[in-house]
């Protein structure tokens, strides 16, 4: 497109001097004077036409000077991404204080690279990292105020279900005679933890319910649409 705005320009600029020097040369003006004349102003004419004409040269492309300076879209966002062991993202906007500081907290914690010869200090602080991340990324806290905040309030049903249970199977001695009683009590155990984990599950679902309604009640919290993984 410059290209041709510059041979217009050109084809112009020799059109203005032929012209001038031919009305010169009528007037009776000698050679050189006439084509001194024209020649200076179809000079000017040529600088004003390309002043005229860069105004509709292609504009340059954003990406394109983005990439000339050294930088991207992505690179000039506000958010950020970080994932877990399990490969789930969890995306933080920088441009807010909160989640600036725990994104901070997070990228401060030692980050193993899942293994099967991973040790136990590994494994836990890959399970404290992904821990980390899941709350904030489902409850929009982060796990210190999660902790204090919500956490106590709703595992109360969850820690008494758990104690009667241990309270039940603590008792249970070992089974090793096959005679009626050891069938009949055998029976027994297996359909109170066939009940046991019934309750769990619809513990459990009742515990994230808790959670999810009690953290966007919080003053400080993230905004999270319910059944976020």
């Amino acid at each position: 497109m410059n290209f041709i705005i510059f041979v217009v320009c050109i084809a112009i600029s020799i059109f203005i001097y032929k012209q001038i020097r031919k009305n010169s040369l009528a007037k009776g003006r000698g050679k050189l004077r006439a084509s001194a004349t024209s020649g200076v102003t179809s000079f000017m004419a040529f600088i004003f036409l390309l002043g005229i004409g860069s105004h509709f040269g292609p504009k340059p492309d954003s990406t394109t000077a983005a990439k000339e300076n050294g930088s991207s879209a992505t690179a000039n966002s506000s958010f950020a991404e970080l994932t877990d062991s399990n490969e789930k993202v969890t995306t933080f906007d920088l441009s807010h204080p909160y989640e600036k500081a725990e994104y901070d907290f997070i990228r401060s914690l030692p980050n193993p690279q899942p293994s099967l010869n991973m040790s136990n200090d590994e494994t836990m602080a890959l399970t404290v990292r992904d821990g980390r991340m899941q709350i904030f990324r489902e409850f929009g806290m982060n796990e210190d105020d999660f902790a204090h905040l919500v956490r106590p309030t709703c595992t109360v049903e969850l820690d008494r279900l758990k104690a009667s249970y241990h309270n039940e199977t603590s008792l249970w001695l070992p089974l090793n005679n096959g005679n009626y009683v050891v069938e009949v009590e055998t029976e027994r155990r297996k359909e109170w933890n066939k009940q046991y984990y019934e309750k769990l599950d619809r513990v459990y679902k009742r515990m994230n319910d808790c959670m999810y309604t009690l953290s966007q009640q919080q003053p400080m919290h993230i905004p999270r649409k319910p059944g976020i993984e």
